[in-house]
């Protein structure tokens, strides 16, 4: 199912009414005692930069894509000796911690030689900031449908987190393409406080949801 922000969207929402309902042929719309057992949504990723260089010089192509700004600070789960207890034995034991990070690009030259990149250079296949626009676009608009439908929570809580499951190839876009996904559909004011998005990932002998290539 396409969705409205997509520019090949072909058909504008009717008011009230989902995309695409012009091709559920019921009226009214939700018939009297309908139940939703279970509803299942795919999305391949937000738009990404190339996965490789390739063609640069050609037109406008540049060498290196300044498309990916967002993605660049990060908090990332540390052991750490500073915020320690000492151990029965008299050692200090690691505790858990955060650690506030910057990620940057590092190009090579002619040279060989390693520098660092602009604040917005994209890694190959890197999700890019209109990726993660039309994402969060993408869980905005589920959460416009099916909030007030009543088939998903207004607020999310570990009372009804068991309600949603989210999962996702182990790729850094599609990660991040499914986190933004679960923003626009409970955005930080519709989360309750501490609460932690679970997310799966299966390893990649197990993966369904890559395309089958021997059909």
């Amino acid at each position: 199912m396409s969705f409205p922000s997509q520019a090949h969207h072909p058909h504008p929402p009717l008011a009230g009414r989902p995309p695409n309902s012009h091709l559920i042929h019921t009226s009214p719309y939700l018939p009297p005692g309908l139940e939703l057992v279970q509803a299942h949504w795919y999305c391949r990723h937000g738009e990404r930069a190339p996965v490789r260089q390739r063609l640069v010089g050609v037109g406008d192509i540049p060498p290196v894509f300044s498309l990916c700004s967002v993605g660049r600070e990060f908090r990332s789960a540390v052991l750490s000796l500073s915020a320690s207890a000492a151990s029965p034995t008299g050692t200090a034991a690691p505790q858990t911690t955060a650690m506030d990070v910057r990620r940057w690009t590092e190009d090579v030259g002619d040279s060989a030689r390693g520098y660092k990149g602009g604040p917005a250079d994209c890694y190959w296949g890197e999700l890019t900031d209109l990726g993660r626009r039309s994402t969060l676009a993408l869980g905005a608009i589920l959460r416009s449908i099916y909030v007030p439908l009543g088939f998903l929570p207004e607020t999310l809580s570990p009372s009804n987190a068991d309600q949603v499951s989210f999962r996702s190839t182990n790729m850094p876009r599609t990660i991040e393409s499914l986190h933004q996904i679960v923003e626009g559909l409970w955005p930080a004011s519709a989360r309750q406080d501490g609460l932690k998005v679970d997310f799966q990932l299966r390893g990649w002998q197990d993966e369904d949801l890559y395309p089958n290539q021997s059909c």
